[in-house]
């Protein structure tokens, strides 16, 4: 099993006896680790379009799946209009439900708007 273990997991000393979850004097509860911290701005930005994006007016038109690119696809049949370019490739080649209804999908069409 400890091989299955990342090293750096390995190698941390086991918590204090007397800790209490979410105890704020507790030095392994006081802040996220580096790994833990969210990333960059740039880092979690993908290259899209440039009519991909997307401005705060339009959020119930962005994509359930990934939440970044503008809706392009519906799925049938249970016609939600509810994915990216991107991510409609995704349900069309890996046979997945309806991420809204989780219906079986027969389809995924692109919606000229």
């Amino acid at each position: 099993i400890a091989s299955m273990v990342p090293r750096r997991w390995r190698t941390l000393p086991p918590p204090p006896a007397n800790a209490t979850m979410g105890s704020t004097d507790d030095p392994w509860c006081a802040a996220p680790s580096p790994e833990s911290a969210p990333p960059p701005e740039s880092a979690r930005s993908s290259p899209r379009a440039a009519g991909d994006e997307i401005d705060e007016a339009d959020d119930d038109r962005i994509c359930v799946i990934c939440q970044d690119a503008r809706r392009t696809h519906i799925i049938f049949p249970c016609n939600h209009y509810a994915l990216c370019e991107v991510c409609a490739q995704s349900w069309q080649t890996g046979r997945l439900p309806c991420p809204i209804c989780r219906s079986d999908v027969t389809a995924v069409k692109r919606v000229f708007t």
